[in-house]
């Protein structure tokens, strides 16, 4: 073999060398690196996706816990202790007389939730029990009211109400007011039924179970509307008895400056009176029949000091005559100034201003019912 040969064979086999220990190389310490590099992004990913589950199971367990502040106890019975003793406070605490209270075994629903319910039988006037109502929503804890019932005995409703006289034109009895005297201010009493439920949360493993701690009744709690705007349930309360307006007396002041004579000869224009002027001002609040009869009540709050006023069939109100009664409103005829008639649907809860020009398209029910009142 010549010199150049064996530089040659010498130059191959180191090239063939040299591409075998990269080989070497890359299998022994460049691949495992690249493994472990493509495992730990693979950690990191799930160690993102964990802190990811960790965090919203952080805010359910908080979320769980705001509920659980809401309940009275994690014990049942010892919930059913602190609920009765809060409802006996409240009944005590607004007058309601003789209450009968009657506690129930706690139900578990297949969610684990408890109920905890609690039977009253009572009876007091219509604010008396707005105000238990009202209250026993303002602190914020898991409860409710089921099956409220308030009613009155049929002699107050007979004594309250006076009846009047049908169609035909019998003579109309005077409202009775002996009987609406023997009452207090507030009205009658009326009998309340009612059931009283809270809730009892399950206990998690793992997970603090805090409850309320004290009952504050210091805000709104759960009430729909400030306390304010219930009163007016009290306000309108139709089994009130009447009170009569103190008259007042003003003593006539003496003009300091001399009055101007009157000029007789001048015309004083005539200032028309429009009849709807306060309609906005009166409402339709209820509708009746006693002993057969159909009643209307009408508030005005003009007269916040007298009870409701009562209406019967073809009395005048408003500008017209009233033709029909119904569960959903009256039906008042009025008299155009072209002579011709027109019938209007006044609706239950609202104002005088809101009638309706009475279309058979639009109320059938009500149409229907106005012809079926005037059949032969």
């Amino acid at each position: 073999m010549t010199r150049r040969e064996k530089v040659l064979a010498l130059c191959v086999g180191g090239a063939l060398g040299g591409m075998a220990l990269v080989s070497v190389v890359k299998w022994t310490v460049i691949e495992p690196f690249r493994s472990v590099d493509k495992r730990i992004e693979k950690e990191r990913e799930h160690q993102d996706k964990l802190q990811k589950e960790l965090r919203s199971l952080r805010t359910v367990e908080k979320q769980w816990q705001d509920w659980t502040r809401r309940t009275l106890s994690g014990d049942p019975y010892q919930a059913r202790r602190q609920f009765r003793k809060d409802l006996d406070e409240l009944l005590s605490l607004h007058g309601l007389e003789k209450p009968e209270v009657r506690d129930s075994v706690p139900k578990t629903d297949r969610n684990g939730l408890v109920s905890v319910a609690v039977s009253i039988d009572t009876r007091g006037t219509l604010k008396e029990i707005v105000g238990f109502l009202c209250d026993f929503y303002r602190p914020d804890y898991l409860g409710r009211l089921d099956k409220v019932h308030v009613s009155a005995e049929q002699r107050i409703i007979n004594d309250i109400n006076t009846p009047r006289g049908s169609r035909g034109g019998s003579k109309k009895k005077t409202p009775s007011r002996t009987a609406r005297s023997s009452y207090g201010a507030d009205g009658p009493e009326l009998d309340l039924d009612m059931t009283a439920v809270t809730l009892v949360l399950p206990k998690l493993k793992d997970i603090e179970h805090p409850v309320m701690e004290e009952i504050d009744r210091q805000g709104d709690g759960r009430l729909r509307r400030e306390r304010v705007a219930y009163n007016k349930i009290v306000d309108w309360n139709l089994l009130r008895p009447y009170e009569e307006k103190k008259a007042v007396v003003v003593k006539p002041v003496k003009p300091t400056n001399p009055v101007k004579p009157v000029d007789t000869k001048r015309t004083t224009p005539v200032v028309k009176v429009d009849p709807r002027k306060d309609a906005d001002k009166q409402f339709l609040i209820g509708t009746t029949l006693l002993n057969g009869e159909h009643i209307a009540y009408i508030l005005d709050e003009r007269k916040r000091d007298q009870p409701p006023e009562q209406f019967g069939l073809d009395e005048p109100i408003d500008d017209g005559v009233l033709l029909l009664i119904h569960p959903r409103g009256l039906v008042i005829r009025v008299e155009e100034p072209n002579g011709r008639e027109k019938d209007y649907f006044y609706r239950l809860g609202r104002s005088f201003k809101e009638r309706e020009a009475l279309d058979p398209a639009v109320h059938p029910e009500i149409a229907a019912a106005l012809k079926e009142e005037f059949l032969p």
